[in-house]
Protein backbone atom coordinates (compact mmCIF):
# COMPACT_ATOMS: atom_id res chain seq x y z
CA UNK A 1 0.00 0.00 0.00
CA UNK A 2 3.07 2.21 1.12
CA UNK A 3 4.47 1.45 -2.14
CA UNK A 4 1.46 2.34 -4.06
CA UNK A 5 1.53 6.27 -2.29
CA UNK A 6 4.90 6.62 -2.91
CA UNK A 7 5.67 5.13 -6.21
CA UNK A 8 4.04 7.38 -8.63
CA UNK A 9 5.36 10.55 -6.81
CA UNK A 10 9.16 8.92 -6.83
CA UNK A 11 8.61 7.87 -11.06
CA UNK A 12 7.75 11.41 -11.38
CA UNK A 13 10.58 12.84 -9.62
CA UNK A 14 13.05 10.49 -11.29
CA UNK A 15 11.49 10.79 -14.77
CA UNK A 16 11.83 14.89 -14.53
CA UNK A 17 15.38 14.29 -13.41
CA UNK A 18 16.60 11.88 -16.60
CA UNK A 19 15.03 14.59 -18.62
CA UNK A 20 17.23 17.10 -16.96
CA UNK A 21 20.37 14.91 -17.48
CA UNK A 22 19.20 14.66 -21.27
CA UNK A 23 18.98 18.32 -21.03
CA UNK A 24 22.13 19.27 -20.06
CA UNK A 25 24.31 17.07 -22.15
CA UNK A 26 22.36 18.42 -24.98
CA UNK A 27 23.39 21.82 -23.60
CA UNK A 28 26.88 20.99 -22.76
CA UNK A 29 26.79 19.28 -26.46
CA UNK A 30 25.96 22.52 -28.12
CA UNK A 31 28.50 24.70 -25.64
CA UNK A 32 26.53 26.68 -23.59
CA UNK A 33 28.06 26.01 -20.44
CA UNK A 34 26.67 28.48 -17.85
CA UNK A 35 23.11 26.70 -19.00
CA UNK A 36 24.86 23.28 -18.66
CA UNK A 37 25.42 24.15 -15.14
CA UNK A 38 22.34 25.47 -14.04
CA UNK A 39 20.68 22.19 -15.70
CA UNK A 40 23.00 19.96 -13.56
CA UNK A 41 22.60 21.87 -10.61
CA UNK A 42 18.83 21.12 -11.15
CA UNK A 43 18.97 17.70 -11.53
CA UNK A 44 20.99 17.62 -8.24
CA UNK A 45 18.31 19.00 -6.74
CA UNK A 46 15.67 16.39 -7.78
CA UNK A 47 18.61 14.09 -7.22
CA UNK A 48 17.85 15.10 -3.47
CA UNK A 49 14.12 15.27 -3.74
CA UNK A 50 14.44 11.41 -4.09
CA UNK A 51 16.48 10.97 -1.50
CA UNK A 52 14.14 12.92 0.91
CA UNK A 53 11.44 10.69 -0.67
CA UNK A 54 12.88 7.30 0.05
CA UNK A 55 13.75 7.94 3.12
CA UNK A 56 10.10 9.53 3.83
CA UNK A 57 8.53 6.22 3.05
CA UNK A 58 10.79 3.87 4.93
CA UNK A 59 10.72 6.13 7.79
CA UNK A 60 6.55 5.65 7.60
CA UNK A 61 7.26 1.78 6.86
CA UNK A 62 8.96 1.52 10.11
CA UNK A 63 6.28 3.64 11.98
CA UNK A 64 3.44 1.71 10.87
CA UNK A 65 5.70 -1.50 11.96
CA UNK A 66 6.24 0.01 15.22
CA UNK A 67 2.84 1.05 15.42
CA UNK A 68 1.25 -2.18 14.82
CA UNK A 69 3.62 -3.77 17.23
CA UNK A 70 3.22 -1.43 20.03
CA UNK A 71 -0.96 -1.94 19.18
CA UNK A 72 -0.51 -5.91 19.06
CA UNK A 73 1.70 -5.74 23.15
CA UNK A 74 -1.90 -4.44 24.81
Amino acid sequence: MILLITLPVFINVLFRRLVLGVAEALSDFLGMTSSSRLIHEFSSIYGMLLAVISMSAMLFIASVIICVKIGSAV
